[in-house]
């Protein structure tokens, strides 16, 4: 895999999805791509890996295991950033949030 690709996929912040689809993806390509998740990868919840050349399924369990965690991760994280916005609004905070930390209150307004 190209070196740039790994960089890259070890410090995604964005990246949610990744169409892997017909690229001859071996099991020890699979392998690789399911410990980079485990180790560094939180926000890619979807990846297809049809008609690649992967016939290990333990390792195609151990990548959906993963992207079902980083996808309830997403949700969770979700959920907090409505609470958080909802009682900003409760306190009457807003105003006061936003104009001395916009960057909590710009996470709070996230949209996923």
């Amino acid at each position: 895999m190209c070196t740039n690709f790994i960089g890259s996929f070890k410090t995604n912040t964005t990246l949610t999805t990744l169409n892997l689809k017909n690229n001859q993806i071996s099991n020890q390509g699979a392998n690789f791509l399911a410990v980079l998740l485990e180790e560094t990868n939180t926000t890619l919840t979807k990846l297809n890996l049809v008609n690649n050349q992967i016939d290990n399924q333990k390792i195609i369990v151990k990548i959906n295991e993963k992207l079902k965690i980083n996808r309830t991760n997403k949700q969770r994280l979700r959920c907090l950033q409505i609470k958080c916005l909802e009682k900003l609004k409760q306190l009457d905070r807003i105003d006061e949030i936003k104009s001395f930390n916009p960057i909590i209150y710009e996470s709070c307004l996230m949209k996923y």
